[in-house]
């Protein structure tokens, strides 16, 4: 490691001859531009003041020999520009808007003959045309933010109005933590990198905006899309840089309320609805925000500041009080009968609207010697047997509330989530003398999820213990100090921290009732040391047809996690000759801690679920409960701590260089560490293939029969009885580890820390090169047209923390023993879980794994290009065309390395199991075929992450651009584009037997064919030009429209198994109807199947609705079934003949993951301002915004889950069919007053 730290920094010294620094990125950019006299010749030596019209600020530069201009690291604002010399009337440039990371072109100043003293005065192009660079970026100014649309002021859903950004959503809902959108110009958003004020606001991971700025503290949000220069990085995909508003020579602030209920929206459509059934109340949906900011001077009148140009200060509070609405949930819970032992009146399902009474089995095993029988009369516990802790337990529930409905369920909850959020902004600009400036900017943001549905709450009917608040807490700080050493020489300095905190608020009367002792419970565990508050255990029923609640915790509960993140840079820009100079170095540091973690199994967990082969077992899950006998019993052996850190280091060089005074060439390289993650006490492990050695393989209990009776077999001693009870094993031990099972290190497994291997579980990957090219011919020279391109090679150096920090649940860190069978009654001695004999007994199954690492893991590296041309044409409209295009390489993807082949288990049968039914109860255990065939016996799934998938984005991106100006704006863009890869977000899922280029590749997630979106602010010509009088002043002045109109096509719909819905969706037997069982399985092995084709899936557009968006006729299951006859092929005998199918071995059909496409969306938002002149500089605003404004019924989700009888027919009614609709028309009415 040492060596790897040498060469990082011999490289960046040798690169940028600077110090090293910890990262941030930076927000701000040049200013270029050209003085000519009136021939149109250079004018040298000219003398050129930048001024910042809303501070004051002075910046001094003097023209080249050849004309050429360049302010560089200009913080975004508004600047005037002004030329002096001799012989030449002075010429002033206005309003030239500085977005952040932009290079602005002043354009060309031709100065006329005259006196020095006599001043020419023009304004800049509101919509200038980019002659001074050949990066994709695109900008939502601060008109823009201010006026138009977001429901829940999230200033990320505007960006769905930019060419090349794939956003479905209307965003969040209120502020607090953000999503990138789904893709930006083909890059996947977990590859975005998002900053505020250029510093890191991705605190958790990439694509999560953890400290986002409220609306009316953002002054501009800047998106650099693709080809960018070599200064940007920390991110393969969109860099998205907020910038925060400052305060200027002039008080300027706002106050304001924004309001939606649900009494002004319109009722949600349901596609699905019954119209002959009554309609629903609408649910509740209150969304209330309250904010106020002020920005302007320090100064001390005649003492300090006095001309009000050296320091400011802008200053936001926001609050929100909001309340989001929550379905009814139903559960079952015991009855007041039942939680006595008495069972005479429960039912096990509902029938026709009539409970079906149960019938419970004595299982005859109470008493100390299990010889006595459990029940006094028929369904009726023997008082003497029940175990008073889990008849104690009992409690914890709520009694039923309602009549058992058709599931069975008898107790209902309706509980609203309060939500809370509070945001306050502080920054400060010092312009400490004509060479030095800084501004710092301080945010705090809290935000609660109080209710039994909050984020980290599993106990979400549990109105009689309380509710929870899942609170989040993100302070941060960061900075910038640019020192202007000389007009052509600045370095600029950026720092950054951010803290980012999730608690779970636990009132201390909540917290007693979920204590053990509050109860009388007197229940202990294998490990007490794992739970300090005495937590009752968690517990579950599984009662069929039902929602039986159960208790569960979080693993982290009492969840008290924090993220930190540290950045700093430095950057140096020279202006030499023709050329513009920049060399720099970045770098950050993250730490992400989630305390107490791992498995939520910390405080024991018991199934009382009723189980056939359980000999303890009475039919029902609340009997099991009240006699305290379970199915198994799981308690993990430790708790950890989740503890990855993350490090980036970048450093680049870089010319932008005037080649032709048409021509400028952007030449730079970028570089980056290719540094991995590391745990910060080596709690990680993982799977190495090349340290297995099978004949270390534990072994592993063998199915038996002993007295026609199916038990398990210790291989080791040949033995069916287990030595330490006198009982046989049972059969529920076929399968699992014969104890102790794995040494202290599993073979195969390496630990964080094992001498010769990485740390991290991965290898340095050594200094990673990324070259970055641009040009922009300004091919009249009039600053008019503009031809475009650029080609850059961007690298992912950060990862979400997860990769390597979900290695800690991995053995031998942890493990989850189990008890099979036992009694929490210390009455029952043969079975008592706590018994030393029977600790001594407990067994594992062969660990999976929650991921393992590829030792060898190149970060994902996305190749950008770019070639347009812009235009303008004319009413400050500029019309830019460009074909926009990516290729990602290297992005990681998983899959299961242990996976069972296709067609093994049908060779494997347990031939113990009397079974009569071909399912899956008549195969090996998948860990005994395993320890037939391989590869990894003594292990179950083993999801394996190599950087191996690639993607690909082709576009022709067209944008109309007109900055507010002649009392109007607007815009519109057109994506044509088409986006391919194997797997979603950063670590997907592929297929394992199959080939992922057949079964995965395909559309993306993100890929939509077209898109159009539309935006417009119009002022409405004044009524008092014509009829000027008070009436009509104050009633027809003023007015505003704005609206957002987007046209896009559908997503990809994947395959449904109902479990798993993206790419890799295969079927399983979730996806049969067979007469003879329910637990088919007709590949036996592999990842699964999908139908074949045998028609067109597309409906032509008159056929197409929302009981039949695709034609459902176009699948057949993938081949003819080959019936299978008991006592033929090796074949166990049974009653009867044919009693199921399977496929012959390896057919499993070619279809790909893409049945079609879905809905698309067709949506306008418009809104209506009216404007108060309430006095000179102070304007009151009342605004009626409307989301989906004429309430079009826009589908959204259609079912994808098919259903095959044994004939190879599609049986499923709901195939096909539309399930769930975009929201409904959305109102939001707001009162503003701004001066």
């Amino acid at each position: 490691m040492k060596k790897q730290y040498t060469c990082i920094l011999a490289a960046i010294l040798a690169a940028c001859f600077l110090a090293i620094n910890f990262a941030a990125a930076q927000s701000s950019g040049d200013i270029i531009g050209r003085v000519l006299d009136p021939k149109g010749q250079a004018v040298p030596k000219a003398e050129i003041t930048l001024t910042n019209q809303q501070t004051g600020e002075i910046r001094l530069a003097t023209s080249e020999s050849s004309g050429e201009f360049v302010f560089v690291s200009v913080q975004p604002g508004t600047y005037s520009v002004l030329a002096k010399a001799p012989g030449f009337k002075e010429l002033e440039k206005r309003n030239l808007v500085m977005s952040g990371l932009e290079r602005l072109s002043a354009g060309d100043l031709r100065m006329e003959m005259g006196a020095v003293k006599e001043t020419v005065t023009v304004e800049a192009d509101a919509s200038p045309v980019q002659i001074n660079g050949g990066e994709r970026s695109a900008l939502l100014d601060s008109t823009q933010v201010e006026n138009l649309m977001s429901r829940g002021r999230d200033m990320l859903a505007l960006l769905t109005i930019l060419p090349g950004v794939v956003n479905d959503s209307e965003g969040s809902d209120a502020l607090g933590e953000l999503r990138a959108p789904s893709s930006v110009s083909g890059t996947r958003g977990v590859f975005s990198a998002m900053n505020m004020d250029g510093i890191s606001g991705t605190t958790v991971d990439g694509g999560r905006l953890s400290t986002p700025l409220n609306m009316d503290a953002i002054s501009e949000v800047k998106v650099l899309q693709n080809s960018y220069q070599a200064e940007y990085g920390k991110g393969s995909g969109a860099i998205i840089n907020v910038v925060s508003k400052s305060g200027g020579r002039n008080f300027h602030g706002a106050a304001y309320s924004y309001l939606r209920n649900e009494m002004f929206n319109a009722r949600k459509p349901d596609p699905q609805r019954d119209p002959t059934v009554a309609l629903l109340p609408k649910n509740k949906y209150r969304y209330n925000t309250y904010g106020y900011n002020l920005g302007g001077p320090i100064y001390v009148p005649g003492h300090f500041n006095t001309s009000k140009d050296k320091l400011f200060f802008f200053f936001s509070q926001e609050l929100l009080k909001n309340i989001q609405p929550n379905d009814v949930k139903k559960f079952r819970v015991p009855t007041l009968a039942e939680r006595n032992g008495d069972f005479t009146q429960s039912y096990s399902s509902v029938k026709n609207g009539v409970p079906v009474l149960l019938k419970l089995t004595d299982p005859k095993t109470c008493g100390p010697a299990q010889t006595l029988a459990c029940l006094s009369a028929s369904n009726v516990v023997n008082p003497v047997f029940i175990d008073p802790n889990t008849q104690k337990l009992m409690n914890i529930f709520p009694l039923p509330n309602m009549a058992p409905n058709a599931r069975g369920d008898n107790f209902q909850i309706q509980d609203p989530n309060d939500r809370p959020v509070t945001q306050e902004i502080l920054r400060l600009d010092w312009n400490v003398s004509s060479k030095l400036k800084a501004y710092i900017r301080g945010m705090n943001m809290s935000t609660h999820d109080n209710g039994l549905n909050s984020t980290t709450d599993k106990f979400t009917w549990a109105g009689n213990i309380g509710r929870m608040d899942y609170a989040t807490f993100a302070p941060n700080v960061g900075g910038t100090v640019t020192w202007i050493i000389n007009p052509s020489l600045v370095n600029e300095f950026i720092m950054g921290w951010a803290d980012w905190r999730e608690k779970q608020i636990v009132a201390p009367d909540v917290l007693t009732k979920l204590q053990k002792a509050n109860y009388g419970v007197t229940l202990s565990q294998i490990n007490p040391s794992l739970n300090p508050l005495g937590l009752i255990p968690t517990m579950g029923f599984n009662i069929s047809g039902t929602d039986a609640a159960t208790s569960s915790y979080d693993s982290r509960f009492p969840l008290n996690d924090n993220a930190y993140s540290y950045s700093l840079s430095d950057n140096i820009s020279k202006i030499y000759g023709q050329h513009l100079f920049k060399f720099g170095v970045q770098a950050e540091r993250v730490i992400y801690y989630q305390y107490h973690t791992g498995s939520g199994n910390f405080a024991g967990n018991f199934d009382f679920r009723s189980d056939s082969n359980n000999p303890n077992n009475t039919g029902w899950a609340y009997a099991n409960m009240i006699l305290g006998n379970f199915n198994t019993y799981t308690e993990a052996t430790a708790r950890t701590t989740y503890e990855p850190i993350t490090r980036i280091m970048e450093w680049y060089a870089q010319d932008t260089w005037k080649a032709m005074p048409r021509l400028t060439l952007d030449l730079g390289v970028r570089f980056t560490a290719g540094l991995p993650q590391v745990p910060k006490h080596h709690l990680a492990s993982t799977f190495v293939p090349a340290f297995y050695q099978r004949s270390l393989a534990p072994a592993l209990f063998q199915p038996a029969t002993v007295s026609g009776k199916r038990v398990a077999k210790n291989p080791i001693t040949g033995s069916t009885t287990n030595p330490l009870t006198g009982k046989a094993y049972p059969a529920s031990f076929i399968g699992l580890m014969v104890p102790p099972g794995y040494g202290p290190t599993p073979d195969g497994v390496v630990v964080s820390g094992t001498p010769g291997y990485p740390n991290g579980l991965i290898d340095y990957q050594g200094i990673i090169v990324q070259p970055r090219l641009g040009f922009a011919w300004d091919i009249f020279g009039d600053g008019k047209t503009a031809l475009r391109g650029g080609f850059g090679q961007n690298v992912q150096p950060r990862y979400n923390s997860g990769f390597l920090g979900d290695l800690d649940n991995n053995p031998p860190i942890i493990y989850n023993p189990q008890q099979f069978y036992g009694s929490t009654n210390p009455a029952n001695t043969a079975t008592y879980y706590l018994d030393p004999t029977i600790i001594n007994s407990d067994v594992k199954g062969p660990s999976g794994f929650s991921r393992s690492l590829g030792r060898h893991s190149p970060p994902a590296r996305v190749y950008n290009m770019n070639f347009g041309i812009q235009r303008s044409i004319g009413f400050g409209t500029v019309v830019d065309v460009a074909y926009v295009g990516s290729l990602a390489r290297h992005i990681a993807e998983q899959h299961d390395i242990n996976q069972i082949p296709y067609g093994v288990r049908f060779t494997n049968l347990d031939t113990t199991n009397n079974n009569t039914n071909l399912n899956r109860a008549n195969f090996l255990p998948d860990a005994l075929i395993r320890e037939k065939i391989g590869p990894y016996d003594g292990f179950g799934s083993i999801p394996f992450l190599t950087w191996d998938q690639n993607a690909s984005y082709q576009s022709l991106q067209t944008q109309v651009t007109h900055r507010f100006s002649r009392g109007m704006q607007f815009g519109g863009t057109w994506t044509w584009s088409k986006a391919l890869d194997y797997a979603d977000g950063d670590k997907g899922t592929v297929a394992a037997n199959l080939s992922p280029k057949i079964y995965n590749y395909g559309l993306a997630s993100y890929d939509r064919r077209h898109s159009v979106a539309i935006n417009f602010l119009v002022s409405v010509p004044k009524a008092s030009r014509r009829w000027n009088n008070g009436f009509v002043k104050n009633a027809l002045d003023g007015w505003q429209v704005a609206g957002i109109t987007r046209f896009v096509a559908g997503a990809p719909l994947y395959w449904d198994n109902g479990s798993n819905h993206t790419k890799n969706s295969f079927l399983d037997n979730s996806n049969l109807s067979f007469p003879t069982n329910s637990n088919t399985d007709i590949v036996g092995g592999g990842d699964g199947w999908r139908p074949m084709w045998i028609g067109n899936p597309v409906l032509p557009r008159d056929e197409r609705n929302r009981s039949r968006y695709f034609n459902t006729g176009a699948f057949t299951l993938p081949a003819v079934l080959v019936p299978v006859v008991p006592g033929t092929n090796g074949y166990p005998k049974g009653a009867g003949g044919p009693i199921d199918m399977r496929l012959p071995a390896g057919i499993v059909s070619t279809t790909g993951p893409v049945i079609a496409i879905g809905p698309g969306i067709e949506n306008f938002n418009l809104s209506l301002f009216k404007n108060f002149a309430v006095r000179e500089h102070m304007n009151l605003q009342f605004r009626a915004e409307a989301y989906n404004a004429f309430n079009h019924m826009q589908l959204s989700a259609v079912d994808t889950q098919p259903v095959f009888d044994q004939f190879g027919k599609q049986v499923s009614d709901s195939f096909g069919q539309a399930t769930s609709a975009r929201d409904a028309r959305v109102m939001q009415f707001a009162l503003r007053v701004t001066f």
